[in-house]
């Protein structure tokens, strides 16, 4: 079983939608996935909810504290899921270093702007992914032109900080297919949003061997 937290020190970063698309991803591939909604507001839940149940579907999504992530993911260990997926609020210290400590890869979704990548060292400074430890990777997301994300990627690297060679880019389409309980891949199958998440799990399956 292999097991991905998604954490970020702001709000709207792209956390659950990411999180979302990766469980929907990985289920499609075969995989069994149990994701992991520790946010409050329960946006993930309230996702699966509208979401079109299929037959022989290996999706489960439970709501959970933070404190109670390591004995549930042992649970998911006993009934063989191959995959538990973490969403976890922003601005919270704690949830993130709780999700990173059971973590064997951690994403940072942030978006390409100057303001956002700015709390980038707080998160880093915070120990929140152990870098040394955990793989882990900055995901530029929301981003709408190359040469920003450019930008913001070459700032990153010269801080040493783990960034992602692609991005995730602003699509109308992510929006739309979430709030249906969808995914992009069902409303806009050849679409850049499509294209994007594909590259994002295919590079988080290389590195979890799943």
């Amino acid at each position: 079983m292999k097991t991905l937290a998604f954490i970020s020190p702001e709000s709207c970063s792209g956390k659950t939608t990411l999180a979302i698309h990766m469980a929907e991803f990985a289920v499609r591939a075969g995989k069994s996935v149990t994701l992991v909604d520790t946010k409050p507001r329960g946006c993930t839940i309230k996702w699966f909810n509208r979401r079109r149940r299929r037959e022989g579907d290996g999706l489960a999504v439970v709501g959970a504290d933070p404190e109670a992530l390591p004995d549930l993911l042992e649970k998911s260990r006993s009934r063989n899921v191959d995959l538990v997926i973490i969403d976890t609020p922003g601005n919270s210290i704690k949830a993130a270093s709780l999700a990173s400590q059971v973590a064997d890869l951690v994403y940072f979704p942030c978006r390409a702007r100057l303001f956002n990548l700015a709390k980038i060292p707080k998160t880093l400074a915070n120990g929140l992914a152990r870098l040394k430890k955990v793989p882990s990777f900055i995901v530029l997301n929301f981003c709408n032109q190359d040469e920003l994300a450019d930008i913001s990627r070459t700032e990153l690297r010269r801080h040493d900080y783990p960034v992602l060679d692609f991005g995730i880019s602003e699509r109308q389409a992510f929006e739309t297919s979430v709030i249906g309980g969808r995914c992009v891949l069902e409303d806009d199958p050849a679409g850049q949003a499509t294209a994007d998440i594909k590259k994002l799990f295919g590079f988080t399956r290389k590195r979890l061997r799943f």
